[in-house]
């Protein structure tokens, strides 16, 4: 049985997201190298050095004071300041309000299941960028979700954001998909109804 999850149901992204000048991405979860997060900021690096003009969005926890210090160190290094906000936790509508303005999820872990945070992403309408992990590729078709990365490398990474970065209709098209593939299969109700069919065999 897929996954469900809960979402207000008059949370949606706002589209406009996509015709912005800026390119506000988001990563939700735990802050840690497992979840790709140092490539994230190698992201970050490319984009000031390439002038993409993109933001980062994290809303979490540090899991490593180490890795902090690491990140902190790295971002001081190259001047990055200015290219990703760090909103510790978020819960209920504050962390909704993030969701809605952003255009992309990005999530370049290197281990998982099917994260909560792709699946909220999808019901918002955001275009996801993930990798070949656990059952992230069974959630995310290539092409019609967003992207799975072949390679989990900052220039990957960069190549996919870069891409919908010139794409925007394309990403409009995959927030209208994803929204629909999440009303269809996660949504609690559908999960609710999976269960008690599965209980009823």
């Amino acid at each position: 049985i897929e996954n469900g999850v809960e979402k207000p149901e008059n949370i949606k992204i706002n589209e406009s997201v996509f015709d912005e000048e800026k390119l506000n991405l988001l990563y939700i979860g735990s802050l840690e190298f497992s979840k790709g997060i140092y490539k994230i900021f190698e992201l970050l690096k490319l984009a000031k050095a390439r002038r993409l003009n993109i933001k980062m969005n994290f809303i979490g926890e540090w899991r490593h004071k180490n890795e902090k210090l690491i990140i902190d160190k790295y971002v001081e290094e190259y001047r990055l300041k200015n290219y990703y906000i760090d909103y510790g936790i978020k819960l209920n509508d504050k962390k909704w309000e993030i969701f809605k303005n952003c255009a992309i999820l990005l999530h370049p872990t290197y281990w998982d299941g099917v994260p909560y945070s792709i699946l909220e992403a999808m019901g918002v309408g955001l275009v996801i960028i993930s990798t070949n992990i656990g059952g992230i590729p069974d959630t995310i078709e290539k092409g019609k979700n967003g992207t799975i990365l072949e390679h989990n490398t900052a220039e990957d990474i960069f190549d996919a954001v870069n891409y919908y970065f010139k794409n925007r209709e394309v990403m409009k098209e995959i927030s209208r998909r994803n929204i629909q593939k999440f009303q269809e299969r996660y949504s609690k109700d559908i999960f609710l109804k999976n269960m008690e069919n599965w209980l009823n065999l």
